[in-house]
């Protein structure tokens, strides 16, 4: 037998349920019929899928880590597959699937997408949130239509269209801190102190030599791709975090306040998608309308 959708779609429910009993009752199959498909699978991929060393939980082997990560991305990119071919040559509907960043663009985005949809009723999307990098692991994975991210982006990867928002870098701490009573924190002001990073470290490098600072500088506590999840601990007054302005505007909190840094640091928005593939019609024609809209402005 073959490995095909039915084959994967049956092995990521064991693996999460990691019981072939409680996986079969979810499918609605018997569990020795389960369990043959499992041996199929293994067998075509010539690999042990599953640690079998416990009778009453399976886990999952490398291989079988590495299967689970990689069925989830072909069975999105089926899926999606079938939705725009039954979407080709009739008026435009299906799903957009839109990747954002936390920032400031999240204000302007529902601004588009009901504009969007107001050319196009049939029209739905879905939206996830992340930072740069796991968002351009979702485009490359086909788990993602398009992207909005923070420059820099890589040209020759992926074609762009520059958003006419952009953000600036600061530091987020408590409202009591004496350094809030300051405009702006340089070099000076933020040496030492214990830092919370965003979970991306391209830009980073770049945005510390404009400040005059060597990483080594920066006294790194941890990191954090959403600063909803940071924000806990910066309320604590033990942590501060490097951010960007919009991210927390989203969010606001009276006890916590951002100051920008200096030299100011800037960074602009873009959408993007993966050059040399054939975008679905409806993302294609979203795209069509945001570069128009950039145009024009």
């Amino acid at each position: 037998m073959a490995m095909n959708e039915k084959s994967l779609a049956y092995f990521l429910v064991v693996a999460e349920r990691g019981n072939l009993t409680e996986a079969a009752r979810e499918i609605g199959i018997s569990q020795p019929a389960l369990s043959r498909q499992i041996q199929h699978l293994e067998a075509e991929t010539g690999r042990d899928l599953f640690d079998r060393s416990s009778r009453r939980r399976f886990s999952l082997t490398p291989a079988g880590r590495l299967l689970q990560k990689r069925a989830k991305s072909l069975l999105g990119f089926w899926k999606q597959t079938q939705q725009d071919l039954q979407a080709a040559g009739t008026v435009l509907s299906g799903t957009i699937r839109i990747g954002c960043v936390e920032s400031s663009v999240s204000a302007d985005l529902p601004a588009w997408l009901m504009s969007f949809q107001s050319l196009y009723p049939d029209a739905t999307f879905t939206l996830s949130t992340g930072n740069g990098d796991r968002l351009r692991d979702m485009l490359d994975h086909g788990l993602l239509d398009l992207v909005i991210l923070l420059e820099p982006v890589e040209t020759a990867r992926y074609n762009c269209v520059a958003l006419p928002i952009s953000d600036t870098w600061g530091i987020l701490m408590r409202s009591d801190d004496p350094l809030c009573q300051r405009a702006e924190l340089g070099a000076a002001d933020i040496k030492g102190l214990p830092m919370l990073l965003p979970g991306r470290e391209i830009p980073l490098n770049d945005l510390f030599d404009g400040l005059g600072i060597r990483p080594e500088q920066i006294v790194v506590k941890g990191s954090s791709d959403l600063i909803s999840n940071s924000i806990p601990l910066v309320l604590t007054g033990q942590y501060y975090e490097l951010t960007i302005r919009g991210a927390f505007s989203l969010r606001p909190d009276p006890r916590l306040t951002f100051v920008p840094l200096f030299p100011r640091h800037t960074v602009r928005h873009v959408l993007a998608w993966r050059k040399n593939e054939q975008l679905p019609q409806l993302a294609e024609e979203f795209t069509r309308i945001m570069r128009r809209q950039q145009e024009e402005s």
